[in-house]
Parts: structure tokens; sequence; C-alpha cells
């Protein structure tokens, strides 16, 4: 199974390429991405295809600058996102005056080196890839165990 992040996005449209290039890096890093589009109204009600795509996210990251126009799409997904049990790490990454109401720690876009805000993002989507699979193998093991348990007793019977 994949690893799937939803990369929730609000910034001006000449810095779509920042959110590109974040995409670029959970598709390097072996995981699939997913940008929503921004063609919903922000009423608190996340349409059903972004629903379904962020139940689907092992992550969100959310990406919000001074500049950008779809705060209100950010807030919306992200609370519909911690509101889910289990709820969806979130990974902020914002210019340092966009005010943000999480206890998340906060990503803050360098302007004067833009790839170091990246290579920082990449570190830390690499980490999260690296405990989802660490994990996963955890559960595999002891899934394992307990079936191996299991047989043992069938065959003491």
């Amino acid at each position: 199974m994949s690893i799937r992040i939803f990369i929730s996005h609000s910034v001006a449209p000449r810095e779509l390429a920042l959110v590109d290039a974040m995409a670029e890096e959970v598709a390097r890093r072996g995981a699939v991405p997913f940008i929503p589009r921004r063609d919903w109204k922000p009423d608190n009600v996340v349409p059903e295809d972004i629903k379904k795509e962020i139940k689907k996210a092992n992550y969100i990251i959310a990406i919000a600058s001074q500049e950008g126009h779809h705060s209100q799409w950010v807030n919306t997904e992200v609370v519909y996102g911690q509101n889910l049990t289990p709820r969806k790490p979130l990974l902020l990454v914002a210019d340092a005056k966009v005010p943000i109401n999480s206890s998340c720690k906060k990503i803050v876009i360098n302007r004067s080196n833009p790839l170091s805000t990246i290579s920082e993002v990449s570190q830390r989507i690499q980490r999260l890839i690296q405990d989802k699979k660490t994990q996963d193998l955890l559960t595999g093991f002891l899934v394992g165990g307990l079936i191996l348990l299991f047989l043992y007793s069938l065959k003491k019977d």
C-alpha cells in the first residue's frame, strides 16, 4: 500500500511552483501526492471527492503564504482531517506572518532561499514515510506473531 499525502494550499498564483515542488518531492520520496481543486465554495462543507482523498491520505501538508487567497479552503480541509478518527498527521508550511491556530510545528517559508524550505520539507516527508514504513513493518511482525501463536495452539490440541 502506497503512502498518500494530501497537499492543501493557499498561495498566490505566482507561488504555485512551491506547491508543485512539494508534490514532486512527495513523489520523489515514493509517496503519492494529491493537490485538491479550488473550484468549490469553502462554506465548511468539504466536497465528497475531497473528503475521500483526505480519508485516503496518511498525512496532510498545508501550505499557506501571506498572499494566498484560499485560506478558507485550507482551514476547511485541515479541520476535516483533524476531526477524523484517527486524526490525520499535519505538516504546516507557511510564511512567518500567517497566523496558525494549531499546536503543530510550522516550517516557515524562507523567502530568501526557497530551496532551503523545500529541503526541510523533503527531510520531514522522508521521516514521515520512514516512520510509516516502520510502523507497518512492526504491525506485520505483530500480526505474524499472533498467527504463529494461534497455529501453535491448534497444533498442541
